[in-house]
């Protein structure tokens, strides 16, 4: 099973992937906060075969309506 990606700013846990950049094994991701709106960054990679998605690290949180 997948770990819940919540927001760092709010804690909400439903978001949307906005844009997704696949790399070798891994995934970095922005995500958007249905709650709060705050973006982020996710790098995520498979666990072995299952296909289960885990984040490895979340390295920027931002506002899009700055952008």
């Amino acid at each position: 099973m997948s770990k819940s990606m919540k927001c760092p700013n709010c804690g909400h846990i439903e978001s949307n992937a906005i844009d997704t950049d696949p790399f070798d094994t891994l995934i970095r991701r922005v995500r958007k906060c249905k709650k709060c709106g705050k973006a982020w960054n996710t790098v995520e990679t498979f666990e072995d075969a299952s296909h289960h998605i885990l984040p490895i690290g979340i390295t920027t949180v931002y506002d899009l309506k700055n952008r």
